[in-house]
């Protein structure tokens, strides 16, 4: 097949694929990896669809090695007449290098500038938050920041970095012609390969209220000026402006206790007090012993322009008028007068080269605290011996002081602790008698009370029972005055009514006669018998 045949297939394929739906679209480029496609529409689709066939178009013409006469022939006529005003010169003897290819993702994310393309001939998109620069054949360079849709003939395409500060950072950019600019944020600017060398995102410098930084300034004569910004603040440097840099005796690693110079580096200067620990080794003694004595300083600056002007490292200038003061004070003592006169290094009187020292470079020597020493070994192998002998005998004495005073406690105790019984004791039989003589009081009254009730309940059974007889004594007398109006004989009753009744009552019927006439007839009825006990 000849090239003219096989780029007419490319065509009839591309016609195709341009009537197939959307949606096969989007299946086909999910299946090559996208996983953000469904956001897109139809139309953004077809375009990262056709972008992306006229990449693999223009591999095929680099796989194929065609020359410009035949791209251009096999070309539309429209498309044709375009690129030949565009100049081919991409490769030696007219034909086309091969291109730094990559697989197309448009839609999906921001291309910087590692992204670059060899365009042949085709349509490239610029999202909008992106811009590139093309350069066409002739050398010819421009830029274009999107939203834009462009066609491109014989290009190479370079996508740029975007560069974006916040308020608290800028954008520091050198250009090509040998400018500097800076640009305090908030912005973001595309980083232009042709006008720019450099676009660095650097942030500003905050300065808190306790805190002061130095700036220098020069002027357009080369004259320099310093200034003294003062916190809070948020500081971003001109071009022809610079931070003064300190750099001062300070710990290095883990060890905080020993001074190396210039550790210390920053641009940030304290003008709250402030402390740091050192140890001095060397300091010997009149008797030649050799000690570390470790001591914390505290200062605090009250002068920024006296500092600037008289030193350029107010650390090292205290450590050794710290080391002159305790020289002269060990070299007057010996070991042991050094150990009982300890407590004057927490004095400041002992230190006045270390306090006229800070007078001359602008700071004020608040305290000197003394931290303890160490000897050598062999001399602190003595003095331990020693204080363990000492400490051994003073716990000795210790001991037996603290036995006579546990006994003294103890006698103490147990005659406090007599008396303390003896006055419960006491204490306890005086409430148990109040008890007894209360239950006693209280059965007093109670039998008393009990007595008088019975008493009065007494009296008034009598009373009720007097009562009672008297109503039964009017009743009776009333019944008898009753009896009398009626007739009866009140003497016969009375007799017969308190006479003695018999013990057994007998009595004799006969029905239809009396007990007489019963005997003369035979026939009669029987004799009835009452029984009354």
């Amino acid at each position: 097949m000849d090239n003219r045949s096989y780029f007419n297939e490319i065509q009839k394929c591309k016609k195709a694929k341009a009537r197939v739906p959307a949606y096969q679209q989007q299946l086909q480029l999910r299946r090559r990896g996208s996983s953000s496609l469904s956001s897109l529409s139809s139309l953004e689709l077809a375009n990262v669809a056709e972008e992306e066939e006229e990449d693999n178009w223009n591999t095929e013409c680099e796989q194929r090695r065609l020359s410009e006469a035949e791209v251009l022939h096999i070309l539309k006529p429209a498309a044709r007449h375009q690129a030949r005003h565009a100049p081919l010169g991409f490769g030696p003897a007219g034909r086309a290098s091969a291109p730094n290819y990559h697989s197309n993702n448009m839609g999906f994310e921001f291309r910087d500038a590692r992204h670059t393309k060899v365009v042949w001939v085709g349509k490239r998109t610029i999202k909008d938050g992106e811009c590139c620069g093309v350069w066409d054949l002739s050398g010819q360079y421009r830029a274009i920041t999107g939203p834009k849709r462009k066609w491109l003939f014989f290009s190479r395409v370079r996508f740029m970095d975007r560069h974006i500060a916040d308020a608290h950072q800028y954008l520091e950019i050198r250009h090509r012609n040998g400018l500097k600019e800076h640009k305090r944020g908030p912005l973001a600017l595309f980083e232009d390969p042709v006008l720019h060398e450099s676009i660095t995102v650097m942030n500003a410098v905050t300065v808190d209220a306790f805190e002061v930084i130095v700036v220098y300034t020069e002027d357009s004569q080369g004259a320099v000026k310093r200034d003294v910004v003062h916190g809070p603040t948020v500081f971003i440097p001109d071009v022809n402006q610079w931070l003064h840099v300190f750099r001062w005796h300070g710990s290095k690693g883990s060890d905080q206790y020993t001074k190396v110079p210039g550790a210390l580096v920053f641009t940030k200067l304290r003008t709250i007090p402030d402390q740091f620990y050192i140890n001095c080794q060397g300091v010997r003694t009149s008797d030649d012993a050799s000690l570390t004595v470790k001591v914390m300083i505290f200062f605090q600056l009250e002068n920024l322009e006296l500092m600037l002007n008289s030193t350029h490292d107010p650390i090292g200038d205290f450590i050794n008028a710290l080391l002159a003061d305790l020289m002269n004070f060990s070299s007057n003592h010996s070991y042991e007068q050094f150990i009982q006169c300890a407590a004057q290094l927490s004095d400041l009187d002992t230190f006045p080269v270390l306090c006229q020292r800070a007078k001359a470079v602008g700071f004020k020597i608040g305290k000197v605290v003394y931290r303890g020493y160490q000897a050598s070994n062999q001399l602190q192998s003595l003095c331990d011996a020693a204080i363990k002998t000492r400490t051994e005998l003073k716990l000795k004495q210790e001991e037996q002081a603290m036995k006579q005073e546990m006994k003294n406690r103890e006698l103490k105790g147990n005659a406090s602790r007599g008396g303390a019984e003896r006055a419960e004791e006491q204490a306890r039989q005086s409430h148990r008698l109040l008890l007894e003589a209360a239950e006693h009081k209280e059965l007093l009254e109670r039998r008393e009370r009990e007595h008088e009730e019975r008493l009065r309940h007494n009296a008034e059974l009598a009373k009720a029972e007097l009562e009672a007889k008297r109503a039964a004594d009017v009743a009776h007398t009333e019944y008898l005055a009753g009896l009398s109006k009626l007739g009866v004989d009140l003497t016969q009753y009375l007799v017969a009514s308190t006479s003695k009744q018999p013990d057994k009552v007998l009595k004799v019927l006969q029905a239809g006669g009396d007990a007489g006439g019963a005997g003369g007839s035979g026939g009669g009825q029987p004799i009835q018998v009452h029984t009354n006990v």
